[in-house]
């Protein structure tokens, strides 16, 4: 069973590189499961055993992303700020950061792709909705004394901000490590 799962796991995996490889080159809205079974040289009823078709494979891509995001959140969200020093606060939110970078840095192949002009936009909607939420839950406890109105427009700007410089990182992934993007982000 084990084996099977392994050779299920590989498929799958050239599956998405095969979309990730058509979608460089024509952009993520002219891509056909014609185009990945050619890419990947897998026959159409391969790719049908794993996705319904290209918008499942996108779906599914967002949801192991945001799933590995969501994990590095609950760990922080455990954390217990009530009687928390501002040392501690600090120090588990920057935990969070770097584990949130290291599944950016994971996932980048894929998202250099769906988060540019040849991705996909209900993608990047998805991607920052979710990171707006994620930075509005987190915040409402370092930021409880202010109003909800202004709480939710300081995690927009947040989350906005944020979010731009890990776009900026992931499409300048070259010039940049993970530890350049993480000091800068917890020093800003």
């Amino acid at each position: 069973m084990a084996q099977y799962e392994h050779k299920r796991k590989i498929t799958d995996d050239n599956i998405v590189k095969a979309f990730l490889k058509s979608a460089k080159d024509r952009g993520v809205d002219a891509v056909t499961v014609r185009d990945i079974i050619q890419y990947a040289q897998i026959n159409r009823s391969t790719f049908y055993r794993h996705y319904q078709d290209k918008y499942d494979l996108i779906e599914q891509l967002e949801y192991r992303i945001i799933e590995e995001i969501d994990n590095a959140n609950k760990d922080f969200n455990k954390f217990s700020m009530k009687d928390a020093s501002i040392k501690d606060i600090k120090s588990a939110a920057n935990q969070f950061v770097y584990q949130f970078l290291t599944v950016i840095e994971k996932y980048q192949p894929i998202l250099e792709i769906m988060v540019s002009a040849k991705g996909n936009i209900q993608f990047t909607i998805h991607l920052l909705d979710y990171f707006s939420k994620m930075v509005s839950s987190t915040t409402t406890s370092f930021i409880s004394k202010l109003e909800d109105k202004d709480r939710r427009l300081m995690s927009a700007y947040y989350s906005s901000t944020a979010f731009g410089v890990v776009v900026f990182w992931i499409h300048n992934f070259d010039e940049y490590s993970k530890d350049d993007i993480y000091e800068f982000l917890i020093n800003q």
